[in-house]
């Protein structure tokens, strides 16, 4: 029996197909994890993530790993032992990749460092408990589930992962006064920090789940801003060393600071609104270039203490 002679489901609900039923008896209803919806019926999600979808999963845990800078400045800062810095550097780089390895371990297909992806076809993908539809105007299907997979669940089992590992691992160690007397480390101030940074994964869960469509959209453009703001941040930096005196950081600021979010912003673009993309890469690449190099020109004729 062909999808024409079923009746469309409405929403995100689809038929679960069962081995000892009728296509024809099974009515519309929520899909299980790792399902999408065709209209008629759940299908299993078996497309691969793109690259745009990498990207945004890549500047999630990025901008997670920086609330560890705090704690590795605090080591760096208190201890001058060789040993004890490269010790906790690498302890940390061992938490977050093994939380990477069991989050992606943990997602469908279970087990394999390959993940499957539903795709995202639309800003409603990410909230599908708002969509519910009510096909007689009196009683709602509840037909919300995780349309975007993985999206939502990377980030969450990452978030979680860390945080296990943190109060499994990390809290025994800092707890251990032969390990902090051999680094010379102040265990209370270490623990503090570790408590504190507990704090951050539920909270940026909520934020996930709550803006996860609005930053997927938008992860681009917020981080070409941050690109510009620190461009903008070099040529006018106190100390008065210019990111263009040099060949060398002329060619070191335009990687970091311009190449790298110009393509990844042009590439987005590119992904959202297809041809039209190109109608915008004249101001998206002159974006940062035109008030750095002005500012960087005219910066030795303003007297900074003015301003101070």
């Amino acid at each position: 029996m062909s999808e024409e002679d079923l009746e469309r489901c409405p929403g995100f609900c689809g038929r679960v197909l069962q081995p000892d039923l009728d296509v024809l008896d099974v009515s519309c209803g929520q899909c299980p994890r790792a399902h999408r919806s065709d209209g008629y019926i759940c299908q299993p999600c078996t497309g691969s993530l793109s690259i745009y979808d990498i990207l945004f999963l890549t500047i999630e845990v990025f901008m997670f790993c920086q609330l560890y800078t705090p704690f590795i400045q605090y080591i760096y800062r208190e201890t001058t032992k060789r040993t004890a810095k490269i010790t906790v550097s690498m302890f940390v780089c061992f938490e977050l990749l093994l939380s990477l390895i069991l989050t992606i371990l943990s997602i469908e297909p279970r087990g394999s460092l390959q993940m499957h992806s539903c795709g995202v076809k639309s800003i409603r993908d990410w909230y599908s408990a708002l969509v519910n539809p009510t096909p007689d105007y009196i009683n709602t299907l509840h037909c919300s589930n995780e349309v975007a997979f993985p999206l939502v669940t990377f980030t969450l089992l990452f978030l979680g992962y860390i945080s296990l590992i943190t109060i499994a691992v990390r809290v025994p160690l800092l707890l251990s006064r032969r390990l902090a007397g051999k680094f010379l480390l102040h265990r209370s101030q270490l623990l503090e920090m570790t408590w504190t940074q507990l704090y951050f994964p539920p909270i940026l869960g909520i934020v996930h789940v709550v803006l996860g469509g609005l930053l997927y959209y938008s992860f681009a453009f917020i981080v070409y801003g941050i690109h510009l703001i620190a461009c903008i941040r070099l040529a006018v930096a106190r100390n008065r060393e210019t990111p263009f005196g040099s060949l060398s950081k002329i060619v070191s600021t335009g990687i970091n600071f311009y190449a790298l979010p110009f393509s990844a912003l042009q590439y987005c673009l590119w992904q959202l609104l297809g041809p039209f993309a190109t109608l915008n890469w004249i101001w998206v690449a002159l974006g940062p270039l035109i008030p750095a190099i002005l500012i960087d020109v005219t910066w030795r004729f303003t007297g900074s203490e003015r301003f101070t």
